[in-house]
């Protein structure tokens, strides 16, 4: 009889041990999202134009500090180091004439993202983010160095401890706010891929 109860009482000391892993897991991934914490991001981005008339690829590196402001609502703030490279072409009038749309920058952004559902470690979100960015030479040429930044997008994140890796599409849009049919204010629209790495200290 001994020899049976030894086995019984291990498996139920296994099972005690691994529920009370789980909670404690379940638990940890949860405080992830409270209210307050510091958070510190670093993401890489690549834009592709939506016009092919606007054959431009935009890179991005993006590094940020933020908290979250309420359970499952973040906010952040990011500074970014952004690459242009293509070229703008404006409508026959009588005929094309292209513009080069090579340029560095830098800028600001502010981010708002809310976590809408999370199943274990992975979480589904959406975000938006405006700011400003400053380009060393005109973007396209006969724009302006200054202009806005919108990106409203949508991704998965996989939580790991108190980090979290991203993966986000996002809509893109600069301009310096002129309107589209301002002669220099050739709107950029493009999709967003980027891929983020998010790590919450108390």
């Amino acid at each position: 009889m001994e020899n049976t109860k030894q086995p019984l009482f291990l498996c139920l000391l296994v099972y005690c041990l691994v529920l009370h892993s789980y909670k404690v897991h379940s638990q940890s991934l949860e405080n992830f999202f409270h209210k307050g914490g510091k958070l510190y991001a670093a993401n890489i981005e690549h834009v592709t134009s939506l016009k092919t008339d606007k054959d431009i690829a935009v890179y991005a590196i993006r590094l940020g500090y933020g908290s979250f402001l309420f359970n499952n609502f973040a906010i952040q703030g990011h500074l970014e180091l952004l690459k242009t490279k293509g070229y703008f072409k404006t409508k026959p009038n009588p005929s094309f004439e292209t513009f080069d749309a090579n340029s560095f920058g830098i800028g600001t952004s502010f981010l708002f993202r809310w976590y809408a559902v999370k199943l274990g470690s992975v979480s589904f979100f959406v975000d938006a983010s405006g700011g400003i960015l400053y380009t060393f030479n005109s973007f396209p040429s006969k724009g302006t160095k200054l202009n806005f930044t919108a990106r409203p997008g949508t991704g998965i994140a996989v939580q790991i401890n108190n980090s979290q890796l991203l993966l986000s599409a996002n809509r893109f849009h600069l301009s310096n706010g002129q309107g589209y049919n301002h002669p220099h204010n050739p709107a950029y629209d493009g999709i967003g891929i980027f891929i983020g790495l998010i790590h919450r200290s108390k």
